[in-house]
């Protein structure tokens, strides 16, 4: 699998800059995987947006309210939240979208946004993790064998 993302700055008709990013996750043949949440559908689009404010996804109490599920990591020291529910390859009702479109909205505390980014894709990286063990199912009777030393 691969991790595609992509950016794009826009400005509005006030020249404020907003930082869009999209997600993609890619199968072996470059074919886009439906693994993300529909944001509509769970509520974390604000109405009329295209986009996830990336702002709310490192917030416990925000990810609680709209039901999405959440880990959270200790990187030298300092909290990461994970935030998992955005992600599922063992495709769910909700996960139906093969991309996943966030902004930031204004050009303050980016140092945050990317640590967010960098949250997301360890949220794709444990979710994909999960799929493979999954996998191990396909086949009954599949067997694993570990030598220890």
């Amino acid at each position: 699998m691969i991790i595609e993302k992509s950016y794009e700055l826009w400005k509005d008709d006030k020249f404020n800059k907003h930082y869009i990013m999209t997600f993609r996750v890619l199968d072996l043949y470059d074919r886009s995987v439906s693994c993300f949440i529909d944001g509509k559908a769970q509520g974390i689009l604000e109405e009329g947006a295209k986009w996830i404010d990336i702002n709310n996804l490192d917030k416990k109490e925000f990810l609680n309210e709209k039901n999405i599920e959440f880990i959270i990591e200790k990187n030298e020291g300092i909290e990461q939240i994970i935030p998992v529910g955005l992600i599922d390859f063992i495709i769910g009702e909700k996960y139906c979208f093969t991309e996943l479109h966030l902004c930031k909205f204004g050009g303050d505390s980016l140092y945050k946004s990317n640590q967010i980014v960098k949250n997301i894709q360890r949220a794709i990286e444990i979710q994909y993790e999960a799929k493979k063990f999954a996998d191990k199912f396909a086949i009954n009777g599949n067997k694993e064998e570990m030598v220890l030393t």
